[in-house]
C-alpha cells in the first residue's frame, strides 16, 4: 500500500481484502446498521473494488474514515462511505471523496453513481458540492432501527467521456 498524504491531518490509503475487520469496525461506528467482516471480505476479494482508507495522523495512526468503490466499465458506483463522528465536518469525507473520483476516472469510469438517505442533509450537502446531481428516487429503499422507511435519492457525477 502507498500512501498519499493530502495534508498533515489525514493520509488517505488503499486497503486490500485484510483489512474486512477494520472496515467493518468503522462501518459499525459510523452506521447504525453496519455491514459485518464477512460482507467487507466479499466486497474487497473483487478485483473491481477500491478502498480508501483516512487515518488520523497523530502520535498512532488511526482509521477515521473509509469509502469502497466499484468500478464496471466506464461506470462506477460509491458503494458505502464513512466518517467517524468526531471527524466529520473536517474535510476527509471530501478529500476522499475527489481522490477516489480521480481515481475512478484515471481507470475509464465516465461516471459515478451513489444513493444517499434523503434524510442525510450532511451527506446531500457534501456530494451536490461535489458536482452529484438527482438522477432517481428509491422509495422505501432504507429501514431505520425504528422500522421506518425512508427514501434512497440516487445521485450521479460524471467523470469524462463524450458530453452527450
Amino acid at each position: 500500500m502507498i500512501a498519499v498524504a493530502d495534508d498533515a491531518d489525514t493520509i488517505i490509503d488503499g486497503i486490500g481484502p485484510e483489512g474486512a475487520a477494520l472496515l467493518a469496525a468503522l462501518h459499525g461506528r459510523c452506521f447504525d446498521e453496519p455491514w459485518n467482516a464477512e460482507a467487507f471480505a466479499t466486497l474487497l476479494a473483487l478485483p473491481t473494488v477500491r478502498v480508501l482508507v483516512a487515518q488520523d495522523a497523530g502520535p498512532v495512526f488511526e482509521p477515521v474514515g473509509f469509502l469502497m468503490a466499484q468500478r464496471a466499465a466506464q461506470q462506477a458506483e460509491i458503494l458505502t462511505m464513512g466518517v467517524l463522528p468526531a471527524y466529520r465536518r473536517t474535510g476527509i469525507a471530501g478529500r476522499m471523496l475527489a481522490k477516489a473520483c480521480d481515481e475512478l476516472a484515471a481507470h475509464g469510469a465516465h461516471d459515478v453513481f451513489l444513493e444517499v438517505d434523503e434524510t442525510n442533509r450532511a451527506g446531500l450537502r457534501l456530494y451536490r458540492a461535489a458536482g452529484f446531481e438527482t438522477v432517481g428516487r428509491r422509495v422505501g429503499y432504507y429501514q431505520n432501527l425504528a422500522g421506518s422507511r425512508t427514501d434512497a435519492i440516487s445521485l450521479c457525477r460524471r467523470l469524462a467521456g463524450d458530453d452527450g
